[in-house]
């Protein structure tokens, strides 16, 4: 019956974290074994664009395809990728002009705004300086030569101008007022991180060769949890969803494709490392299959973001855990026993120590460190 019915099963092996140490045997669905049935049907396939449709809720949340996460993923995910940034309340561009109005009257005209970062621990952290690590840092450029920065401070916000001016020759200056500048020429595009290659204009189209493709989002997650309440026999569950379908779509049990379990003594991250190979084909050749009609299509997959319970994701992620009577692995240490509010209970940074943290911050410890040695 499984194999006249059920979908083909391939088996893997994954490690063990627990005291036995042996890999465990598992059974998993392929990825692309699911998105080449859905799109074999007319039942499940006309759902990929039903959300594109008339027929689509716009009283709910903006369906994926029409939301910034699809069209501008990087803009999302890595805004200091990005040619486009928000600050000081608006929006400029990488390779765009502004005017810079410092204390004193004095007016910087046209400036080419440079691609912002953060100041690295190299800048280090003595009151005194101009830029300190962390800052947020934009270069201004003049006839193609950096004249100076902008700066906004990440830490002493209370005795540093919240924006100044420093310039490549002289002392730095306080910002009275930025403003963009009209600009109608090229702009210079960021260098680095990958441009944005998802096809805006719809998820189905053809090729240069008449060969019918089709672009589909996807979306894993992983979830861990203990069976029994005071038995340390665990499971963990990996499956994905289409985020592109509409809310009514896929808020339903039947719209998540299982991919595997994983066996208590492992993680749900192994079950992902063996459909990797998969989905690294159908995110750059893509998957051949076939549509309702009998058509050949070849199918490319986006997999657009990972979702996890608190469980999986502080194991993925190595921060801390997490507790079913401590719902915050930060807001509360260790919860207590009395009335009233769980959080900021007892504890210290210390409680923090295993919790990953932000290039940014990073650069401000590293260049603490540094000055602790100095002094």
């Amino acid at each position: 019956m499984r194999e006249a019915w059920g979908l083909p099963l391939q088996i893997g092996s994954i490690p063990a974290t627990d005291a036995t140490g042996d890999p465990k045997s598992v059974y998993f669905i392929l990825p692309s074994t699911h998105v080449k049935r859905d799109v074999s049907f007319r039942g499940t396939y006309d759902l990929f664009f039903a959300a594109l449709g008339p027929d689509a809720d716009g009283t709910l949340e903006p369906e994926y395809y029409h939301s910034m996460m699809h069209l501008k993923r990087k803009m999302v995910t890595c805004p200091l990728q990005q040619p486009h940034f928000n600050f000081d309340g608006n929006t400029w561009t990488v390779g765009g002009l502004v005017n810079i109005l410092l204390t004193g009257g004095t007016y910087l005209e046209g400036l080419v705004i440079g691609k912002p970062e953060n100041a690295s621990a190299e800048a280090g952290l003595h009151a005194d300086s101009n830029v300190r690590a962390g800052d947020f840092v934009v270069p201004c450029y003049a006839d193609g030569l950096l004249v100076g920065r902008i700066v906004s401070p990440h830490w002493l916000t209370n005795f540093a101008a919240r924006i100044s001016w420093c310039p490549v020759a002289d002392r730095s200056s306080v910002v009275e007022a930025l403003e963009p500048a009209p600009y109608d020429g090229p702009r210079v595009e960021p260098t680095n991180g990958v441009a944005e290659t998802l096809p805006m204009g719809g998820i189905t189209g053809m090729d240069a060769k008449g060969n019918k493709w089709l672009r589909l989002a996807i979306c894993p997650f992983t979830e861990d949890c203990t069976v029994r309440q005071g038995n340390s026999t665990s499971t963990g569950t990996v499956a994905f969803a289409y985020p592109g379908w509409r809310y009514r779509d896929k808020a339903s049990r039947h719209a998540v494709r299982y991919i595997g379990v994983s066996p208590a003594g492992s993680c749900s991250d192994d079950i992902l490392r063996l459909i990797q190979d998969d989905l690294r084909e159908g995110t750059t050749v893509g998957w051949m299959g076939e549509d309702p009609d009998g058509a050949k299509v070849r199918i490319f997959v986006d997999v657009s973001f990972v979702v996890g319970d608190y469980v999986q994701v502080a194991k993925s992620s190595h921060m801390r855990g997490v507790c079913a009577d401590a719902p915050c692995p930060l807001c509360a240490y260790r919860k207590q026993k009395e009335a009233g509010s769980q959080y900021a209970g007892v504890g210290d940074c210390t409680d923090a120590s295993l919790a990953r943290t932000t290039a940014r911050t990073l650069s401000v410890l590293s260049a603490l460190s540094v000055l602790d040695k100095e002094d």
